[in-house]
């Protein structure tokens, strides 16, 4: 699990972190079925990157070149899964597209858990680290 900005520690457990955030919010998991190129390249990419968001601008406005979702574009387009919708920084609505199309293409499966919901399904497990 990447989260930036939010006290998770990058590499975590993914399962944790939803169960966590489902009190305060719906989550949407979209799991894109990558080949093992695809997953070392994003997971090259994920593993480089550090838990150092800039600060926003004005104490009110992230910084629209280096967000969580930017980070994830690019994690995405390391692997080739380029973002067709988007020019110039990515918005969490515009990785959200961008992964879409890809498990349209490649295949895959979404994972929507409710706020409030008291289970994370067990299909994410496997994106646990060992």
């Amino acid at each position: 699990m990447y989260s930036y900005g939010n006290a998770t520690k990058l590499g975590s457990s993914l399962t944790d972190y939803l169960q966590r955030e489902a009190p305060k919010r719906n989550s949407v998991v979209i799991v894109i079925d990558t080949t093992l190129k695809q997953e070392e390249e994003i997971n090259k990419y994920l593993k480089g990157s550090k838990d150092d968001l800039p600060p926003w601008i004005l104490g009110y406005i992230p910084d629209p070149t280096d967000t969580c979702a930017t980070r994830t574009n690019e994690a995405l387009s390391s692997a080739g899964l380029l973002d067709p919708y988007t020019i110039g920084p990515s918005f969490p609505t515009d990785v959200t597209g961008q992964a879409e199309v890809w498990q349209q293409i490649l295949g895959g499966k979404t994972y929507n858990i409710p706020k409030g919901a008291d289970k994370i399904p067990s299909g994410l497990l496997e994106f646990n680290p060992n």
